[in-house]
């Protein structure tokens, strides 16, 4: 009898372990995570075009829709090295904050991988993509 408990229970301890495992970040339409908001550890791509960017957050809309945005933190402003980079120089945040607007200026939407960290809280950028006037690919990542 103890063995078939230990079996059970063992059986669902790895069910609830696979519902927890891993999921990749998945493609979604931008108005879908402003509308319906995502649950805290989800990853999702979206795109859309820049409406502001700041070195702690950029703010994306809906390209067919403008009035549909998302506020995006960016991580790591808060660091010691980025504190340092001020003090010496043009810090990563600063550059990031003048690119995206400059891809704002130009029309040019951009990519984001976000982690949603629940209801009522902006989701946190892991990278953000956009195309150079070449047509390459880049990639700011966080």
């Amino acid at each position: 009898m103890k063995t078939v408990v230990l079996v059970i229970a063992t059986a669902v301890i790895a069910a609830g372990c696979a519902n927890m495992a891993y999921r990749p970040a998945t493609q979604e339409p931008l108005s879908k995570i402003v509308n319906d908001g995502c649950r805290n550890g989800d990853t999702a791509i979206i795109t859309g075009q820049v409406s502001q960017a700041y070195e702690n957050t950029v703010v994306l809309s809906e390209s067919t829709n403008p009035s549909t945005t998302l506020a995006i933190d960016l991580p790591g402003r808060g660091s010691p090295a980025a504190t340092m980079h001020r003090w010496l120089g043009t810090s990563k945040y600063e550059l990031t904050a003048e690119k995206l607007n400059q891809l704002r200026a130009q029309g040019t939407p951009v990519t984001a991988t976000i982690e949603c960290k629940g209801a009522k809280v902006p989701p946190v950028a892991h990278n953000i993509e956009f195309a150079n006037a070449d047509g390459t690919r880049v990639a700011i990542a966080y």
